[in-house]
Protein backbone atom coordinates (compact mmCIF):
# COMPACT_ATOMS: atom_id res chain seq x y z
CA UNK A 1 0.00 0.00 0.00
CA UNK A 2 2.87 2.36 0.76
CA UNK A 3 4.30 1.82 -2.72
CA UNK A 4 0.95 2.69 -4.30
CA UNK A 5 0.61 5.78 -2.11
CA UNK A 6 4.15 6.86 -2.99
CA UNK A 7 3.41 6.56 -6.73
CA UNK A 8 0.19 8.54 -6.38
CA UNK A 9 1.85 11.30 -4.36
CA UNK A 10 4.74 11.49 -6.81
CA UNK A 11 2.38 11.69 -9.78
CA UNK A 12 0.32 14.51 -8.28
CA UNK A 13 3.43 16.52 -7.31
CA UNK A 14 4.87 16.19 -10.82
CA UNK A 15 1.50 17.18 -12.27
CA UNK A 16 1.52 20.36 -10.16
CA UNK A 17 4.99 21.34 -11.38
CA UNK A 18 4.15 20.51 -14.99
CA UNK A 19 0.99 22.64 -14.89
CA UNK A 20 2.99 25.54 -13.41
CA UNK A 21 5.48 25.18 -16.26
CA UNK A 22 2.78 25.05 -18.92
CA UNK A 23 0.86 27.97 -17.49
CA UNK A 24 3.66 30.42 -16.70
CA UNK A 25 7.08 29.36 -17.96
CA UNK A 26 6.77 27.52 -21.26
CA UNK A 27 6.69 30.63 -23.42
CA UNK A 28 9.51 32.48 -21.69
CA UNK A 29 13.01 32.61 -23.16
CA UNK A 30 14.69 31.79 -19.85
CA UNK A 31 15.67 28.41 -21.21
CA UNK A 32 18.40 27.74 -18.66
CA UNK A 33 16.07 28.47 -15.77
CA UNK A 34 13.43 26.25 -17.34
CA UNK A 35 15.96 23.45 -17.66
CA UNK A 36 16.64 23.51 -13.93
CA UNK A 37 12.95 23.88 -13.16
CA UNK A 38 12.03 20.72 -15.10
CA UNK A 39 14.92 18.74 -13.67
CA UNK A 40 13.94 19.92 -10.21
CA UNK A 41 10.34 18.88 -10.84
CA UNK A 42 11.40 15.29 -11.54
CA UNK A 43 13.74 15.19 -8.55
CA UNK A 44 11.29 16.74 -6.09
CA UNK A 45 8.40 14.55 -7.21
CA UNK A 46 10.53 11.50 -6.47
CA UNK A 47 12.03 12.77 -3.20
CA UNK A 48 9.26 14.75 -1.48
CA UNK A 49 7.03 11.72 -0.74
CA UNK A 50 10.00 10.09 1.02
CA UNK A 51 10.66 12.99 3.37
CA UNK A 52 9.46 12.82 7.01
CA UNK A 53 6.56 15.23 6.53
CA UNK A 54 4.31 15.33 9.63
CA UNK A 55 0.90 13.81 9.14
CA UNK A 56 -2.24 15.95 9.41
CA UNK A 57 -4.04 13.01 11.01
CA UNK A 58 -4.49 12.97 14.76
CA UNK A 59 -6.03 10.53 17.17
CA UNK A 60 -5.36 7.60 14.89
CA UNK A 61 -6.14 4.11 16.14
CA UNK A 62 -4.09 1.03 15.34
CA UNK A 63 -5.26 -2.46 16.21
CA UNK A 64 -2.54 -5.03 16.70
CA UNK A 65 -3.53 -8.65 17.03
CA UNK A 66 -1.16 -10.16 19.52
CA UNK A 67 -1.15 -13.80 18.51
CA UNK A 68 0.64 -14.99 15.44
CA UNK A 69 1.15 -18.55 14.36
CA UNK A 70 4.88 -18.08 14.88
CA UNK A 71 4.52 -16.63 18.36
CA UNK A 72 5.21 -13.19 19.82
CA UNK A 73 4.12 -10.05 18.05
CA UNK A 74 4.75 -7.58 20.83
CA UNK A 75 6.75 -4.48 20.21
CA UNK A 76 7.08 -5.11 16.48
CA UNK A 77 5.18 -4.51 13.30
CA UNK A 78 2.07 -6.52 12.56
CA UNK A 79 1.74 -8.61 9.45
CA UNK A 80 0.03 -7.12 6.38
CA UNK A 81 -3.67 -6.87 7.05
CA UNK A 82 -3.28 -6.79 10.83
CA UNK A 83 -2.93 -3.04 11.16
CA UNK A 84 -5.85 -0.74 10.57
CA UNK A 85 -5.90 3.03 11.00
CA UNK A 86 -9.14 4.83 11.66
CA UNK A 87 -8.00 8.36 10.85
CA UNK A 88 -8.70 10.32 7.69
CA UNK A 89 -6.58 7.90 5.70
CA UNK A 90 -7.57 4.27 6.24
CA UNK A 91 -5.01 1.74 5.14
CA UNK A 92 -6.44 -1.64 4.18
CA UNK A 93 -4.39 -4.53 3.02
CA UNK A 94 -5.38 -5.55 -0.50
CA UNK A 95 -4.75 -9.14 -1.39
CA UNK A 96 -3.82 -8.29 -4.98
CA UNK A 97 -1.39 -5.52 -4.13
CA UNK A 98 1.79 -7.63 -3.87
CA UNK A 99 1.12 -9.16 -7.29
CA UNK A 100 0.43 -5.73 -8.77
CA UNK A 101 3.68 -4.39 -7.36
CA UNK A 102 5.58 -7.32 -8.87
CA UNK A 103 4.03 -6.62 -12.29
CA UNK A 104 4.83 -2.93 -11.93
CA UNK A 105 8.47 -3.68 -11.09
CA UNK A 106 8.79 -6.10 -14.00
CA UNK A 107 7.54 -3.46 -16.44
CA UNK A 108 9.94 -0.90 -14.94
CA UNK A 109 12.80 -3.39 -15.25
CA UNK A 110 11.91 -4.07 -18.88
CA UNK A 111 11.91 -0.34 -19.67
CA UNK A 112 15.26 0.15 -17.92
CA UNK A 113 16.79 -2.71 -19.88
CA UNK A 114 15.44 -1.22 -23.10
CA UNK A 115 17.13 2.10 -22.29
CA UNK A 116 20.40 0.29 -21.60
CA UNK A 117 20.11 -1.48 -24.96
CA UNK A 118 19.73 1.93 -26.64
CA UNK A 119 22.86 3.18 -24.90
CA UNK A 120 24.77 0.08 -25.97
CA UNK A 121 23.68 0.58 -29.58
CA UNK A 122 24.91 4.16 -29.51
CA UNK A 123 28.32 3.13 -28.16
CA UNK A 124 28.51 0.36 -30.75
CA UNK A 125 28.62 3.05 -33.47
CA UNK A 126 32.11 4.04 -32.31
CA UNK A 127 33.72 1.35 -34.44
CA UNK A 128 31.88 2.29 -37.60
CA UNK A 129 33.41 5.66 -38.37
CA UNK A 130 36.39 7.99 -38.17
CA UNK A 131 36.84 10.02 -35.00
CA UNK A 132 38.64 13.28 -34.34
CA UNK A 133 38.76 15.67 -31.39
CA UNK A 134 38.17 19.38 -31.26
CA UNK A 135 39.05 20.54 -27.78
CA UNK A 136 37.23 18.36 -25.23
CA UNK A 137 34.66 17.13 -27.71
CA UNK A 138 34.74 14.12 -29.98
CA UNK A 139 33.35 14.06 -33.51
CA UNK A 140 32.56 10.75 -35.17
CA UNK A 141 32.07 10.69 -38.94
CA UNK A 142 29.89 7.76 -40.03
CA UNK A 143 28.93 7.36 -43.67
CA UNK A 144 25.27 6.57 -44.23
CA UNK A 145 24.13 7.79 -40.79
CA UNK A 146 20.41 8.65 -41.19
CA UNK A 147 20.57 11.82 -39.07
CA UNK A 148 23.22 13.68 -37.07
CA UNK A 149 22.97 13.50 -33.29
CA UNK A 150 24.98 13.92 -30.12
CA UNK A 151 25.40 11.77 -27.02
CA UNK A 152 27.68 12.41 -24.09
CA UNK A 153 30.70 14.30 -25.42
CA UNK A 154 30.44 12.92 -28.94
CA UNK A 155 28.80 14.32 -32.07
CA UNK A 156 27.79 11.72 -34.67
CA UNK A 157 27.26 12.84 -38.29
CA UNK A 158 27.71 11.97 -41.95
CA UNK A 159 29.97 14.60 -43.54
CA UNK A 160 28.83 13.70 -47.06
CA UNK A 161 25.09 14.04 -46.40
CA UNK A 162 24.98 17.83 -46.09
CA UNK A 163 26.24 20.92 -47.86
CA UNK A 164 28.93 22.95 -46.12
CA UNK A 165 26.63 25.63 -44.64
CA UNK A 166 24.10 23.10 -43.33
CA UNK A 167 26.84 20.92 -41.89
CA UNK A 168 28.27 23.88 -39.97
CA UNK A 169 24.86 24.68 -38.52
CA UNK A 170 24.45 21.03 -37.50
CA UNK A 171 27.85 20.89 -35.83
CA UNK A 172 27.23 24.16 -33.97
CA UNK A 173 23.87 22.88 -32.72
CA UNK A 174 25.11 19.44 -31.65
CA UNK A 175 28.25 20.90 -30.08
CA UNK A 176 26.01 23.11 -27.96
CA UNK A 177 24.21 20.01 -26.67
CA UNK A 178 27.54 18.40 -25.85
CA UNK A 179 29.04 21.51 -24.24
CA UNK A 180 26.01 22.06 -21.99
CA UNK A 181 25.78 18.42 -20.89
CA UNK A 182 22.25 17.81 -22.14
CA UNK A 183 22.73 14.04 -22.30
CA UNK A 184 22.47 13.93 -18.51
CA UNK A 185 19.00 15.47 -18.67
CA UNK A 186 17.79 12.92 -21.21
CA UNK A 187 19.29 9.97 -19.34
CA UNK A 188 17.75 11.13 -16.08
CA UNK A 189 14.35 11.68 -17.73
CA UNK A 190 14.53 8.25 -19.38
CA UNK A 191 15.40 6.63 -16.05
CA UNK A 192 12.54 8.51 -14.35
CA UNK A 193 10.03 7.49 -17.03
CA UNK A 194 11.12 3.86 -16.71
CA UNK A 195 10.58 3.85 -12.94
CA UNK A 196 7.40 5.96 -12.97
CA UNK A 197 6.08 4.56 -16.24
CA UNK A 198 2.50 4.57 -15.01
CA UNK A 199 2.50 8.37 -14.58
CA UNK A 200 1.52 10.15 -17.82
CA UNK A 201 3.03 13.42 -16.58
CA UNK A 202 6.48 11.84 -16.61
CA UNK A 203 6.30 11.58 -20.42
CA UNK A 204 4.86 15.07 -20.79
CA UNK A 205 7.66 16.48 -18.62
CA UNK A 206 10.31 14.60 -20.58
CA UNK A 207 8.94 15.97 -23.84
CA UNK A 208 8.98 19.50 -22.38
CA UNK A 209 12.60 18.92 -21.31
CA UNK A 210 13.60 17.75 -24.79
CA UNK A 211 12.03 20.79 -26.40
CA UNK A 212 13.64 23.19 -23.93
CA UNK A 213 17.06 21.61 -24.55
CA UNK A 214 16.56 22.18 -28.26
CA UNK A 215 15.81 25.84 -27.49
CA UNK A 216 19.11 26.07 -25.57
CA UNK A 217 21.09 24.48 -28.41
CA UNK A 218 19.36 26.68 -31.01
CA UNK A 219 20.17 29.76 -28.94
CA UNK A 220 23.86 28.84 -28.85
CA UNK A 221 23.98 27.91 -32.55
CA UNK A 222 22.20 31.11 -33.60
CA UNK A 223 24.84 33.18 -31.80
CA UNK A 224 27.40 31.62 -34.16
CA UNK A 225 25.31 31.62 -37.33
CA UNK A 226 25.82 34.47 -39.73
CA UNK A 227 22.15 34.45 -40.69
CA UNK A 228 19.27 33.26 -38.49
CA UNK A 229 17.20 32.70 -41.63
CA UNK A 230 19.83 30.37 -43.10
CA UNK A 231 19.96 28.43 -39.85
CA UNK A 232 16.19 28.00 -39.83
CA UNK A 233 16.27 26.92 -43.47
CA UNK A 234 18.85 24.25 -42.59
CA UNK A 235 16.56 23.09 -39.83
CA UNK A 236 13.64 22.72 -42.24
CA UNK A 237 15.76 20.76 -44.71
CA UNK A 238 16.58 18.21 -42.02
CA UNK A 239 13.02 17.92 -40.71
CA UNK A 240 12.27 14.85 -42.79
CA UNK A 241 15.05 12.77 -41.21
CA UNK A 242 14.49 11.70 -37.61
CA UNK A 243 16.26 9.34 -35.29
CA UNK A 244 13.99 7.26 -33.10
CA UNK A 245 16.22 6.89 -30.04
CA UNK A 246 14.93 8.93 -27.11
CA UNK A 247 18.32 9.23 -25.39
CA UNK A 248 20.05 11.35 -28.02
CA UNK A 249 19.93 14.87 -29.36
CA UNK A 250 19.64 15.27 -33.09
CA UNK A 251 19.47 18.33 -35.24
CA UNK A 252 16.19 17.29 -36.86
CA UNK A 253 14.35 16.76 -33.57
CA UNK A 254 10.61 16.84 -34.29
CA UNK A 255 9.82 20.19 -32.63
CA UNK A 256 10.42 22.25 -35.77
CA UNK A 257 7.47 24.61 -35.50
CA UNK A 258 7.98 25.39 -31.82
CA UNK A 259 11.71 25.88 -32.29
CA UNK A 260 11.32 28.33 -35.14
CA UNK A 261 8.61 30.22 -33.22
CA UNK A 262 10.88 30.58 -30.18
CA UNK A 263 13.84 31.64 -32.33
CA UNK A 264 11.78 34.58 -33.54
CA UNK A 265 10.29 35.46 -30.18
CA UNK A 266 11.47 38.56 -28.36
CA UNK A 267 13.52 37.89 -25.21
CA UNK A 268 11.38 37.74 -22.08
CA UNK A 269 11.55 40.83 -19.89
CA UNK A 270 13.29 40.55 -16.53
CA UNK A 271 9.99 40.94 -14.68
CA UNK A 272 8.89 37.57 -16.05
CA UNK A 273 11.41 35.93 -13.75
CA UNK A 274 8.87 36.50 -11.00
CA UNK A 275 6.86 33.69 -12.53
CA UNK A 276 9.29 31.23 -10.99
CA UNK A 277 7.75 32.18 -7.66
CA UNK A 278 4.86 29.95 -8.77
CA UNK A 279 7.02 27.07 -7.63
CA UNK A 280 6.26 28.03 -4.03
CA UNK A 281 2.51 27.27 -4.12
CA UNK A 282 3.28 24.10 -6.09
CA UNK A 283 5.67 23.01 -3.35
CA UNK A 284 3.16 23.95 -0.65
CA UNK A 285 0.40 21.98 -2.35
CA UNK A 286 2.71 19.02 -2.82
CA UNK A 287 3.78 18.97 0.82
CA UNK A 288 0.17 19.45 1.90
CA UNK A 289 -0.87 16.48 -0.22
CA UNK A 290 1.79 14.30 1.37
CA UNK A 291 0.79 15.41 4.85
CA UNK A 292 -2.91 14.83 4.20
CA UNK A 293 -2.39 11.34 2.79
CA UNK A 294 0.42 10.19 5.07
CA UNK A 295 -0.52 7.86 7.89
CA UNK A 296 0.88 8.76 11.28
CA UNK A 297 4.05 7.00 12.28
CA UNK A 298 3.10 3.54 13.46
CA UNK A 299 4.17 3.04 17.04
CA UNK A 300 3.46 0.10 19.25
CA UNK A 301 2.93 -0.48 22.95
CA UNK A 302 6.03 -2.15 24.32
CA UNK A 303 4.29 -5.02 26.03
CA UNK A 304 5.75 -8.51 25.96
CA UNK A 305 2.67 -10.52 25.05
CA UNK A 306 2.85 -14.25 24.39
CA UNK A 307 1.10 -16.04 21.58
CA UNK A 308 -2.44 -17.27 21.95
CA UNK A 309 -1.18 -20.84 21.83
CA UNK A 310 0.71 -20.25 25.07
CA UNK A 311 -2.13 -19.15 27.30
CA UNK A 312 -5.51 -19.81 25.69
CA UNK A 313 -7.45 -23.06 25.82
CA UNK A 314 -10.01 -21.93 23.25
CA UNK A 315 -7.49 -21.30 20.47
CA UNK A 316 -8.19 -24.69 18.89
CA UNK A 317 -11.79 -23.85 18.02
CA UNK A 318 -10.62 -20.71 16.24
CA UNK A 319 -8.08 -22.69 14.27
CA UNK A 320 -10.51 -25.49 13.44
CA UNK A 321 -13.76 -23.67 12.80
CA UNK A 322 -13.20 -20.00 12.03
CA UNK A 323 -12.89 -19.18 8.31
CA UNK A 324 -9.16 -19.06 7.43
CA UNK A 325 -8.28 -20.06 10.99
CA UNK A 326 -6.35 -17.83 13.37
CA UNK A 327 -4.98 -15.59 10.63
CA UNK A 328 -8.51 -14.86 9.38
CA UNK A 329 -9.64 -14.19 12.94
CA UNK A 330 -6.77 -11.76 13.39
CA UNK A 331 -7.58 -9.89 10.20
CA UNK A 332 -11.27 -9.64 11.07
CA UNK A 333 -10.66 -8.15 14.50
CA UNK A 334 -7.73 -5.91 13.67
CA UNK A 335 -9.38 -4.37 10.63
CA UNK A 336 -12.48 -3.27 12.51
CA UNK A 337 -11.42 -2.41 16.05
CA UNK A 338 -11.83 1.24 16.96
CA UNK A 339 -10.88 3.29 19.99
CA UNK A 340 -14.11 5.19 20.80
CA UNK A 341 -13.60 8.95 20.68
CA UNK A 342 -15.30 9.63 24.01
CA UNK A 343 -13.03 7.17 25.81
CA UNK A 344 -10.01 8.67 24.07
CA UNK A 345 -11.00 12.19 25.05
CA UNK A 346 -11.52 11.12 28.67
CA UNK A 347 -8.16 9.29 28.75
CA UNK A 348 -9.83 5.96 29.45
CA UNK A 349 -7.66 2.90 28.93
CA UNK A 350 -7.14 -0.62 30.22
CA UNK A 351 -8.15 -4.25 29.66
CA UNK A 352 -11.57 -5.35 28.44
CA UNK A 353 -12.65 -8.96 28.06
CA UNK A 354 -15.78 -10.39 26.51
CA UNK A 355 -16.92 -13.95 25.99
CA UNK A 356 -19.32 -15.60 23.60
CA UNK A 357 -20.58 -19.08 22.81
CA UNK A 358 -20.04 -20.86 19.51
CA UNK A 359 -22.91 -23.25 18.80
CA UNK A 360 -22.55 -26.53 16.84
CA UNK A 361 -24.16 -24.84 13.80
CA UNK A 362 -21.47 -22.12 13.89
CA UNK A 363 -23.68 -19.34 15.18
CA UNK A 364 -22.48 -16.99 17.92
CA UNK A 365 -24.64 -16.43 20.99
CA UNK A 366 -24.52 -15.08 24.52
CA UNK A 367 -21.92 -12.39 23.91
CA UNK A 368 -21.27 -10.37 27.06
CA UNK A 369 -18.62 -8.32 28.81
CA UNK A 370 -16.96 -10.21 31.64
CA UNK A 371 -14.22 -7.73 32.50
CA UNK A 372 -13.81 -3.99 32.03
CA UNK A 373 -11.00 -2.24 33.88
CA UNK A 374 -11.29 0.95 31.87
CA UNK A 375 -14.31 2.56 33.50
CA UNK A 376 -15.69 3.33 30.05
CA UNK A 377 -18.74 1.35 28.92
CA UNK A 378 -18.05 2.34 25.32
CA UNK A 379 -14.84 0.26 25.29
CA UNK A 380 -16.74 -2.85 26.38
CA UNK A 381 -19.38 -2.14 23.75
CA UNK A 382 -16.67 -1.79 21.11
CA UNK A 383 -15.33 -5.26 21.81
CA UNK A 384 -18.88 -6.68 21.77
CA UNK A 385 -19.32 -4.99 18.42
CA UNK A 386 -16.36 -6.97 17.12
CA UNK A 387 -18.04 -10.19 18.17
CA UNK A 388 -21.23 -9.21 16.31
CA UNK A 389 -19.17 -8.48 13.19
CA UNK A 390 -17.64 -11.97 13.14
CA UNK A 391 -18.90 -13.92 10.12
CA UNK A 392 -19.65 -17.04 12.14
CA UNK A 393 -17.83 -20.32 12.62
CA UNK A 394 -17.97 -23.47 10.55
CA UNK A 395 -20.75 -25.85 11.55
CA UNK A 396 -19.76 -29.04 13.37
CA UNK A 397 -22.76 -31.14 14.43
CA UNK A 398 -20.52 -33.41 16.47
CA UNK A 399 -19.20 -30.52 18.54
CA UNK A 400 -20.61 -29.10 21.73
CA UNK A 401 -21.29 -25.46 22.42
CA UNK A 402 -17.96 -23.89 23.27
CA UNK A 403 -17.16 -20.64 25.05
CA UNK A 404 -14.58 -18.31 23.53
CA UNK A 405 -13.05 -15.29 25.20
CA UNK A 406 -11.75 -12.18 23.45
CA UNK A 407 -9.59 -9.75 25.41
CA UNK A 408 -8.23 -6.35 24.41
CA UNK A 409 -5.85 -3.83 25.87
CA UNK A 410 -7.03 -0.32 24.99
CA UNK A 411 -3.73 1.56 25.10
CA UNK A 412 -3.69 5.38 24.88
CA UNK A 413 -0.22 6.36 23.81
CA UNK A 414 1.21 9.05 26.06
CA UNK A 415 -1.32 8.34 28.81
CA UNK A 416 -1.38 4.61 29.49
CA UNK A 417 1.20 2.95 31.69
CA UNK A 418 3.13 0.09 30.17
CA UNK A 419 2.78 -3.26 31.89
CA UNK A 420 4.66 -6.17 30.35
CA UNK A 421 2.70 -8.70 32.38
CA UNK A 422 -0.60 -7.98 30.59
CA UNK A 423 -1.72 -10.70 28.18
CA UNK A 424 -4.52 -9.90 25.74
CA UNK A 425 -5.54 -11.05 22.30
CA UNK A 426 -5.55 -7.63 20.69
CA UNK A 427 -4.06 -4.23 21.54
CA UNK A 428 -5.95 -1.14 20.40
CA UNK A 429 -3.49 1.73 20.28
CA UNK A 430 -4.73 5.30 20.00
CA UNK A 431 -2.62 8.43 19.82
CA UNK A 432 -3.68 11.23 22.13
CA UNK A 433 -4.94 14.37 20.42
Amino acid sequence: MYVAMYLIQSAVILALFFLVYQAGLRRTTFYRHNRYFLLGALILSAVLPLLPVPSMQAGNTVAIFNYLEGGNNAGGPALPGQVHGTGASTVLFLAWLPQAIVVYCLVALFLLVRQLVQVRRIFSLAGLGTAFFRGRYRYLQIKGLPAPFSFGRTVYYDPEAHDEATLQHILDHETAHVAQGHTFDLLFAAFYCSIFWINPFSYLTRRAMQLNLEFLADEAALSLAGSPTAYQYSLLKQAATRNQASLIHHFSQSFIKNRIVMMNQKPSVTAHRLRYALVLPALALGIGLISATKAPETRYAENSLKSLNDHRKDSSIIERRFPEGKSGYARQISRNCLYPANARNENKWGVVEVEYTVQPDGSITDAKTVKNETGAESLGNELLRQVKLLPGFKADNNAKAETVKLSALFFLDGVSKKDNSIKTDVTIVAYAN
